[in-house]
């Protein structure tokens, strides 16, 4: 899947978790984590988030987990101590990332996360992914056809 649908796939999606009602309705702060933005997915994916959250009148925190689990954990921490509304994930790894998501959730905060799922259902509001291999199955039949 080229770069420029996955971005429109995950603001599509994040656009849907942000006009979730109950947090609309409300101002407070969005915690926005994701990977370096010296990937231009990821810098897009927080710019993105960011602009939206902030449109629909939320106040945001933008962070970075460098793909570390436990500094994802301590952001997890300082979005939870600052008693943010909500937590946009692009996470550090499918099983490390639960236990955050999970304390977030225990503490009233939905996380939604994009672009890397976790293996634990239930715990965040909803999970956006691409699937890179069917992507690639149809850039292939199309550049074929």
């Amino acid at each position: 899947m080229n770069l420029k649908r996955r971005l429109r796939i995950s603001a599509l999606g994040l656009t849907m978790a942000l006009a979730l009602p109950g947090l609309a309705s409300a101002e407070g702060l969005i915690a926005i984590i994701t990977p370096s933005h010296d990937n231009p997915f990821f810098k897009a994916e927080a710019v993105g988030a960011e602009a939206r959250a902030q449109e629909l009148g939320y106040e945001t925190v933008v962070m970075v987990h460098d793909d570390d689990p436990n500094k994802q954990s301590e952001l997890f921490n300082t979005a939870i101590a600052r008693g943010a509304k909500a937590i946009i994930l692009d996470n550090a790894g499918a099983d490390a990332t639960v236990a955050a998501v999970q304390s977030a959730k225990d503490a009233g905060i939905p996380s939604f996360l994009i672009d890397r799922e976790i293996k634990e259902s239930g715990i965040a509001v909803s999970q956006i992914v691409s699937n890179n291999y069917q992507g690639a199955q149809l850039g292939a039949r199309s550049s074929s056809a």
